[in-house]
């Protein structure tokens, strides 16, 4: 019987561990009978024959039955061949993938999944039904393009084991690597010239202004490259990847294929804009340039590659000229997810390597090794498919001018150092706490800490603000509130449905802090009541910091 000790919650840092997992895939793969196919991953501990008629796999038969046990068998089963790939580890556990079944939550212990979350720098409560361990598996299933349901299930587990597995290897790339993760970074730029965003600042990144030209790559052609991807996110990443390759030069279909190729599997098909872990493990990283308090978490990994450390981050906004430093939140967007990608691609001297056909070559020089390579391999075999009948011609769509929505009124009303300092204590915040339903609790201690009393429920917050004299009420319409500058307060009413209001602070960039971060709330089911009963007007009350 064979035994597997994987240790996917907790890899194994070490070539030695490597090494075991793969000699325990290929025992696998060579006695694998179907009773042992039933025990796949049921556990971080092993397998032995005992576990077949062991606790968890009886109550799994007694709540499932046996098909759905065996189902369920089969999607971790297949999970398990995807994730031993992204490390290199090549082996066919089962010809069939099935990631829908729910049953999978109990496969493996709620211990070994809170485990898992802790290790990826995310607070969780003590049990998986905990509100702290529903947001870590949420922010989990955002990351990863899943349903944010706070449930588990076989997509979210792979999930989990993807992203410890990817932290893993980023680790091991480590300084010298040469790796968009290592601290080894180009000085110049071999072809196009990116042009600087400050030049097309102006330009929004949303796709619905975006006019297709020849030579770009489709959405279809997009979704033929990435199975599963939707058309919906194929027509959201497509645009931005067309305009990025552009600029760098990567206009023939080999560049193209391998571009991305390359890009999709760095972020598990277009799904990771950002690292799931919380950056804590770069901490004190001084090959990746983190040398101040707090650069592990604010450099964590973004973007389609995970460009990952201050020295990256830095080098990144000197070679486009946004300040990916001051506002390294910036490197997650699908513009500059793109353009920073193609910006290490010329810096690297890749389009020669496609050009002569040299795919590893390429791997090595944006992993630093050859991890994942099965997987590489099949999105640019995908890739050289769907691109072989184009019209081999440069991308030539464009982002048109949108008008500009009118200007929220401010009424006179300026930010200045007081407005920073509330930013970045809240922003602070929410990344320690990242939880859901304490947006007042996070909220009064930001402005606590810095002077201003306060307490009570979110919507309370409103008739506070508007006594004190360091911050000023504006009349701001709602679909206003991404125009807000950095640091103003947001206060909803409450309402039957919401009953505590809400309570946020702006971030300047379409984002909100609170007792977590999220894109900025325009709307929702909340009322004009701010205590003493509903009256007339908005239900948003916005209050600008003075000095």
């Amino acid at each position: 019987m064979t035994r597997i000790d994987p240790k996917f919650l907790v890899p194994n840092r070490s070539k030695n561990g490597i090494e075991e997992m793969e000699n325990a895939a290929g025992a696998i793969k060579a006695d694998m009978t179907e009773v042992e196919a039933e025990q796949i991953a049921t556990r971080q501990g092993g397998l032995t024959d005992a576990d077949l008629e062991g606790q968890q796999a009886a109550r799994m038969r007694a709540a499932t039955g046996e098909a759905q046990l065996a189902q369920s068998m089969q999607s971790l089963a297949a999970g398990l061949e995807r994730v031993l790939e992204s490390v290199g580890i090549h082996v066919d556990l089962t010809p069939d993938i099935d990631a829908t079944d729910p049953a999978a939550r109990s496969l493996l212990s709620p211990e070994d999944v809170l485990q898992a979350l802790k290790g990826m720098g995310l607070e969780v409560g003590e049990t998986l039904d905990d509100p702290k361990t529903k947001a870590a598996i949420k922010q989990v299933q955002g990351a990863a393009g899943l349903e944010e349901t706070g449930e588990l299930d076989v997509e979210t587990l792979m999930a989990i084991l993807e992203s410890r597995l990817n932290n893993d290897r980023r680790a091991r790339a480590g300084s010298g690597s040469g790796s968009v993760h290592g601290t080894r970074r180009p000085e110049g730029s071999q072809g196009a010239d990116i042009p600087s965003t400050e030049a097309r600042r102006s330009k929004p990144v949303d796709t619905s202004n975006w006019k297709a030209g020849k030579g770009d790559v489709t959405p279809d052609q997009l979704q033929k490259i990435v199975p599963g991807l939707s058309a919906q996110r194929a027509a959201e990443v497509a645009p931005h990847l067309n305009r990025a390759m552009a600029e760098a030069g990567i206009d023939n279909p080999k560049r193209k294929a391998a571009f991305i190729a390359q890009l999709a599997h760095e972020s598990g098909g277009f799904k990771h804009m950002e690292e799931i872990a919380s950056g804590r493990q770069y901490e004190g990283r001084r090959d990746l340039g983190n040398t101040q308090p707090g650069d592990g978490e604010r450099f964590k990994g973004r973007g389609f590659i995970q460009v990952t450390g201050r020295a990256n981050y830095t080098a990144a906004s000197k070679a486009l000229g946004e300040d990916f430093v001051k506002h390294p939140e910036r490197a997650g967007t699908l513009e500059n997810a793109a353009r920073i990608a193609a910006w290490y691609w010329n810096s690297r001297g890749l389009n020669e390597k496609a050009d002569r056909g040299n795919f590893d070559g390429i791997t090595k020089a944006i992993n630093g090794g050859y991890n994942g390579k099965a997987d590489r391999d099949r999105y640019y075999a995908r890739a050289l498919d769907a691109l072989k009948d184009s019209d081999g011609l440069p991308s030539t769509g464009q982002f048109e001018e949108l008008s500009k929505p009118e200007p929220a009124d401010l009424g006179g009303a300026r930010t200045g150092n007081f407005a920073s300092r509330i930013a970045d204590e809240a922003e602070r915040e929410a990344r320690n706490t990242s939880t859901v339903g304490y947006c007042a609790k996070s909220v009064n201690k930001v402005l606590n800490s810095l002077g201003v009393g306060g307490y009570g429920h979110a919507y309370q917050k409103a008739e506070q603000l508007a006594k004190s004299p360091r911050f000023k009420e504006v009349s701001v319409r709602p679909d206003q509130l991404n125009q807000l500058p950095r640091g103003a307060v947001v206060v909803w009413g409450r309402s039957e449905q919401k009953p505590y209001g809400h309570v946020t602070v702006a971030l300047g960039n379409g984002k909100e802090a609170s007792d977590h971060i999220q894109n900025l709330i325009t709307r929702g089911a909340y009322g004009t009541d701010w205590g003493g009963g509903p009256r007339g007007g908005s239900n948003v009350r916005v209050f600008i910091p003075q000095g």
